[in-house]
């Protein structure tokens, strides 16, 4: 039984409803914090709450930062990164990128953009910006200056190492348009990335381009200056898909662009890139005002929520909820209100955490004693001797089956006393004890090859008006502690209980080498045989017919059963399971 990895513990924004299944918010801010160097939130989305996780000014929590500015959650816990540390670029650091354990806070220096082991460098001077991670779980840095011309460059970094390759180059016009200031980058579900840049398009005022995540190839999906397109922006600085919307954050808005505001969110369309405002944070209108957004996440049914690094009491910056239909705001977490939690300073980015896993207790089984056994359960997941712990819900009954290998017996229960009866109900962590005792003789380890049900299911297809031939199927397994390898199985048709030369062969197939313990395969014996059969007759399954497969138990091959032909009662709207008699 594999714990859950900590990827599932963690949510990629945009992938789930965020106010009804995330709980939680993890925020960075690039100065709050011991000594100004940055702290990591966590936010409670229904209350705001704050409390702090990672301290970057405190070197006990590890490598200390400089100004933390955004971040991405990974399978490794949440990258974070940091444009003024790393090794020295002049007079900054050239940039790094941080894990932080989002329990303990916890951090770790993963990449050092001033490392050129590690890869191509950033000139530093507060160039990285954005960060996502990739369809395939690396992740994605926007550099804002770096590049030819200062345009900017997408970096892909791996999460296993740090080190460093250039997606696309803004400054190369062989891969697209051209860049200026690329800053938020995001992952469709297509796996195609989609970068907000702040500076380019056909006037200054920026744009959202589609980049292909192999070949860096960019096209432009919606110009923020061409008005053919919807209302202009000024500076787009975040973009968030969900579904066949883009969401994007513009830090200014231009209606003129020479008198920017106090920023606006844009809908953008995905495939045409006609964008709609759908709230302008200069009027009080519709809320709370804005004055320099940064972020913004969404799915396509909850509300959107944006962080501005400068709104708020004291201009300590907030988290809003916006409706995304009217564009109405509120605050959801104000970081200069000390109510709700430690202060914040400059909160400029954000992912939402999903909720714990439910809570489970662990069963374990234990086999003792000289005998050869194992134990399954249902519902699945104990399968003692390969597998033989699992985790369960509270309350849930779980059944365990004993199955004894040659020349053992199985002498019963030991362990919690609930485990009394094989049936526990996981209220609470329990150990069951199955015991299994030699009988005499030398044990001999071997398969053995058996069905799981006492019958098998005869099928009889068609309708109540034109009942059609019969269906054999049945559960093949080996209950033996050792591989089964592949052997024939026959049915027979019989007047009466007993395997003879006048019975019938209706159906012989060859079963597949099966390993050890009761994981077997549902088998279609004989489909479509015995149309307009009428009268009682036993059905005779025969498992290894021809003896091919030496077993611990071969007086267990053999199940017989009696049926009354055609079996019309009960039937459905195509088929029928015939009761055995």
């Amino acid at each position: 039984m594999t714990s859950m990895s900590l990827a599932r513990t963690l949510f990629v924004a945009g992938m789930l409803p965020c106010w009804a299944v995330a709980q939680d918010a993890a925020v960075i801010d690039c100065d709050a914090g011991t000594g100004s160097l940055g702290a990591l939130f966590r936010v409670n989305l229904a209350t705001g709450a704050r409390t702090l996780v990672s301290d970057f000014g405190n070197p006990s929590q590890g490598p200390t930062g400089v100004h933390p500015w955004s971040l991405a959650v990974t399978s490794r816990g949440l990258a974070v990164i940091d444009p003024r540390a790393g090794s020295p670029c002049a007079v900054l650091g050239c940039g790094a990128v941080f894990l932080v354990d989002p329990a303990t806070g916890i951090r770790t220096l993963l990449s050092d953009f001033g490392n050129a082991a590690q890869g191509p460098t950033s000139i530093g001077n507060l160039a990285l910006y954005g960060i996502a991670a990739d369809a395939n779980g690396d992740l994605l840095v926007t550099d804002r200056t770096s590049g030819g011309s200062g345009r900017g460059l997408l970096f892909r970094v791996s999460l296993a190492n740090g080190t460093r390759t250039v997606v696309s180059n803004f400054a190369d016009p062989a891969q697209g348009p051209l860049g200026g200031e690329p800053s938020g980058v995001a992952v469709e579900s297509s796996g195609s990335i989609l970068v907000a840049d702040a500076n380019t398009g056909s006037f200054p005022s920026g744009a959202v381009f589609r980049i292909n995540q192999t070949t860096g190839q960019r096209t432009i999906v919606s110009d923020f200056a061409n008005a053919a397109q919807g209302p202009l922006g000024g500076l787009p600085v975040d973009v968030h898909p969900t579904g066949g919307v883009l969401w994007v954050a513009d830090q200014f808005m231009r209606s003129d662009p020479r008198a920017p505001g106090n920023g606006q969110l844009f809908r953008v369309d995905a495939g045409t890139g006609a964008r709609t405002l759908v709230s302008d944070f200069s009027t009080a209108a519709q809320g709370p005002l804005g004055f320099n957004l940064n972020d913004v996440k969404t799915d396509s049914t909850g509300p959107l929520l944006v962080m501005d690094f400068d709104a708020g009491t004291n201009s300590a910056g907030a988290l809003f909820t916006v409706d995304p239909v009217t564009g109405a705001r509120s605050y959801l977490s104000d970081f200069g209100n000390g109510a709700q939690g430690p202060l914040g300073v400059e909160p400029s980015g954000f992912v939402l955490l999903a909720p714990p896993p439910p809570p489970t207790n662990t069963l374990t089984v234990v086999l003792q004693g000289d005998g050869v056994g194992l134990v399954y359960s249902n519902p699945p997941g104990i399968n003692c001797g390969n597998d033989c712990t699992e985790n369960y819900p509270p309350s849930l009954v779980v059944q365990m089956t004993a199955v004894t290998g040659p020349n053992t017996r199985f002498t019963g229960w030991g362990g919690h006393p609930d485990c009394g009866d094989g049936i526990v109900q996981m209220n609470l962590a329990q150990t069951c004890v199955a015991t299994f005792v030699q009988h005499g003789g030398k044990i001999i380890l071997a398969p053995d090859l058996s069905q799981r049900y006492e019958s098998p299911d005869v099928v009889q297809l068609g309708t109540l008006a034109d009942p059609g031939p019969y269906r054999i199927n049945t559960h093949f397994d080996n209950y033996g502690p050792v591989a089964a390898g592949p052997s024939l199985t026959r049915v027979y048709l019989s007047a009466d209980r007993k395997v003879s030369a006048d019975d019938i062969l209706i159906a012989e197939k060859v079963m597949p080498a099966l390993p050890a313990g009761p994981s077997g395969t549902y088998q279609v014996l004989a489909d479509r045989v015995l149309k307009g059969l009428e009268g009682t007759y036993y059905v005779i399954l025969v498992f290894d017919a021809l003896n091919q497969v030496a077993e611990s138990d071969e007086k267990n091959n053999v199940f017989i059963n009696r049926y009354d032909f055609p079996c019309h009662a009960g039937i459905s709207l195509f088929s029928s399971i015939c009761p055995p008699k």
